[in-house]
Formats: C-alpha cells, structure tokens, sequence
C-alpha cells in the first residue's frame, strides 16, 4: 500500500512538472515583452532612420532636493526629560548639500506622546517608555525615519 502512495505522488508530481514548466516560460516571455515595449518608450522618440534620438541625460537642477538625512540615525533615552538635537542635510540629484532655511524643515513624531520634536529638531524624552519614528521633510521630500527611544519614564533629569 506504501509503494502505491508513494508512486501516486510521483506520477501526480510528474504530470504538474511540465505544466509549472509551461507557466513559467509562458510568464517569462509576457515578462520580456514588456521590458521590451518599456525600453523601446524610455528610448526616446524615433527619428525614421530606425533608431531613438540621443537625447542624453537629464540636466539636473542643483537647487532641488532629492534626500534628506537625519543625524544622528537613533537615539536611547533612558530617562524622562532627557533632550537631543537632531540636524538635518537636504541632498540634491549630484549628492551636494543644499542649503535650506530651518523655517522650511518639517519634523514629525510618530509617537509624540513618547518623545516629542520641536520645529528645531529637538527631541524630548516623556514620562512613557516606547519608542517613535521621527521623520524630517525639505520640499516635499521626507527622510528616512530616525528611531527614537525611551527605556525608563518615571524619573526626569535636568
């Protein structure tokens, strides 16, 4: 009785084999057709001669910011009260620093009630022990969130 099992098993693996097979090719090529209609409409318009027009890359425009980094990437609070600042760079498309005003930083906690951040960058350990994301945003463009933690919240420092 064993053997039958085992060799009903085989025969139904067998049989869905070439049929796995068969969707994967299948996929497959709807896939590269795809990448084929998107590389031929990234190429650029045609110029009758059978090739894309070269119009090489993009200028980029040193005054838009394309990343905001928050420093430092985390914080441990191990009392409540406790204080730090956070800053911020705003990078453009070639990677260099652009100046901003801090009137036009936009800083968020996604937990205020755990650690709270002023409109400077300062963060405020509360009295609750948790943790919050704390994000800053330049032009519409937000940061990757900074982890921000309070491990003990009944005693406050100065």
């Amino acid at each position: 009785m064993k053997v039958e099992n085992e060799q009903a098993i085989l025969d139904r693996t067998v049989l869905r084999l070439p049929m796995r097979l068969l969707l994967c090719i299948a996929l497959f090529a709807c896939q590269d057709e795809q990448s084929t209609d998107s590389r031929q409409s990234l190429a650029g318009p045609d110029t009758g001669h059978g090739e894309a027009a070269d119009l090489g890359p993009e200028p980029v425009d040193p005054s838009v910011v394309t990343v905001v980094r928050i420093e430092p990437e985390g914080h441990l609070f191990t009392a409540a009260g406790q204080r730090v600042g956070l800053t911020v760079t705003a990078f453009n498309g070639l990677g260099d620093a652009v100046e901003r005003e801090a009137a036009a930083i936009s800083w968020l906690s996604s937990s205020p009630e755990v650690a709270a951040v002023s409109g400077t960058g300062e963060v405020v350990a509360s009295d609750r022990v948790g943790s919050t994301l704390v994000t800053a945003t330049i032009d519409g463009v937000r940061s990757a969130p900074v982890m921000v933690a309070v491990t003990s919240g009944s005693r406050r420092t100065s």
